[in-house]
């Protein structure tokens, strides 16, 4: 019979397919919520199994309530054949080369605030930024479009990180009348010109952008290059909503870590693809050494997986690995609170958590032999960023080119702290995977036939 792994210490560690118990403690427990050093996993008791380092690392990072989008899917930015005419009508041949983005939707001030679709076409040559956006409006007749502030009118704001390095970007805010602002990060720049012009439909108006490469200090982009990239609408007409394509935390635009990605090109990476269908890449991180120090700066070159609580993103997931483990950070934001009040030993049901599980490919059965569940959970203190390095066992192996069953998730507590309530599955859509139960024997029965697939770079 497969049995759990049990805590004494402040990380949970179950497993599955080893038939043995073994207990584990984690030591340096005033470090890590000084957030000066990793701690360390190690057996805490004879008899236990072999010691395999189990590292954890966490620092506070700003939460706050989060906007009800969905998840922004991956779109290219295609070249275009030629520079597309801007008379505010997106119907020149040059538009039918552009990528498309429509996958986003408004964020209401109240629940019963109208959705209104938005649809945006991007291309690129070697001169320009070229964008259309269609805002869908059912009054256009109460289209603001006074010009100051700018992000009061009816208006798209676009956001650009060139370098895509997460910190440095481009603002540009459009009205409904095709009157402009640029900004660099929260400075405004008006020396810095762009194209716009605005048109209307029966129901919709649209504006046509084009931004010179030049006028953002960069160089045109190379195929297989990413931007940073972010769209947000801004509606008044008939009643205040707000929206993002890529899913922000706070509610607050100028947040370019969260940021989505635009694929130069015609067709999206392998990667980009594979997190479309379920899948995910676990990035190679070389040699060097990768300290677990609850920073997310090392992870920038990651696509992270992304959790959601239906069109609320939860926590970013980045994954990685080496010879001497399976690496992942969890970047968690909530309005729940980020505490844990249970004994070590129930951790899973006494607040708030996150858990990575690893099981082989051919894995379909519950409670596969090689299943495994890690689990960290902030006993003692607050942390919403979590990073790991696990071990793998056979049968799992860290090779190039090999597959796994994975899951990532992050368990919300209640209002109160006090205990778990609902686990929020990346992959998974069964309700088995979204109960937290309160038995040690229940909650370490793995399913990894409901998990995503994996693979190693």
């Amino acid at each position: 019979m497969c049995r759990a792994f049990f805590p004494v210490g402040d990380v949970v560690f179950y497993g599955c397919g080893q038939n043995v118990t073994a207990v584990y403690r984690i030591t340096g427990w005033d470090a890590f919520r000084r957030a000066s050093g990793a701690v360390t996993l190690t057996p805490a008791q004879a008899g236990a199994a072999k010691s395999e380092a189990f590292k954890v690392a966490a620092v506070r990072s700003s939460a706050g309530k989060v906007s009800r989008i969905k998840n922004a899917a991956a779109p290219t930015l295609p070249r275009l054949p030629a520079p597309p005419v801007l008379d505010g009508k997106p119907d020149d041949e040059a538009w039918k080369k552009a990528g498309r983005i429509d996958d986003f939707r408004m964020t209401p001030a109240e629940e019963d605030t109208e959705t209104v679709p938005t649809a945006v076409l991007a291309g690129y040559d070697d001169d320009a930024l070229y964008l259309a956006v269609r805002c869908a409006e059912s009054k256009l007749d109460q289209v603001r479009a006074v010009g100051s502030p700018m992000h009061l009118d009816d208006s798209v704001e676009i956001f650009i990180d060139r370098q895509r390095n997460r910190s440095t970007y481009y603002q540009m805010i459009v009205n409904g009348a095709g009157a402009y602002y640029v900004g660099y990060g929260w400075a405004a720049r008006p020396d810095i010109r762009i194209a716009t012009k605005a048109g209307r439909e029966a129901d919709a108006w649209i504006v046509e952008i084009a931004i010179a490469w030049k006028a953002i200090d960069a160089a045109p982009p190379k195929p297989g290059e990413r931007l940073g990239f972010n769209v947000v609408r801004n509606h008044f007409a008939g009643g205040e909503s707000h929206g993002n394509w890529s899913p922000l935390r706070g509610n607050l635009n100028h947040t370019p870590a969260y940021f989505g990605t635009l694929y130069v090109g015609d067709a999206l990476p392998r990667e980009a693809v594979a997190l479309r269908e379920g899948r995910a890449f676990v990035h190679r991180l070389g040699d060097a050494a990768f300290a677990l120090d609850g920073s997310l700066d090392k992870w920038k070159t990651v696509r992270p997986l992304k959790i959601m609580d239906g069109t609320k993103p939860v926590a970013d997931v980045y994954l990685g690995w080496r010879a001497d483990g399976l690496y992942a950070a969890f970047d968690v934001t909530t309005d729940r609170p980020w505490k844990n009040a249970a004994a070590v030993e129930m951790a899973f049901s006494g607040g708030a958590s996150v858990d990575l599980n690893l099981a082989p490919a051919d894995a379909k059965d519950k409670m596969a032999a090689g299943s495994v569940r890690f689990l960290a959970a902030p006993l003692g203190g607050e942390t919403d960023v979590v990073e790991m390095r696990v071990p793998v066992r056979a049968p799992l192996k860290l090779a190039s080119g090999q597959r796994l069953r994975l899951e990532a998730s992050v368990i919300l507590a209640t209002k109160d702290g006090t205990r778990a309530e609902l686990r929020l599955p990346w992959h998974s859509t069964s309700g088995d995977d979204m109960f937290v139960a309160t038995d040690v024997v229940i909650e370490s029965t793995l399913r990894p036939a409901n998990w995503g697939e994996a693979e190693l770079e």
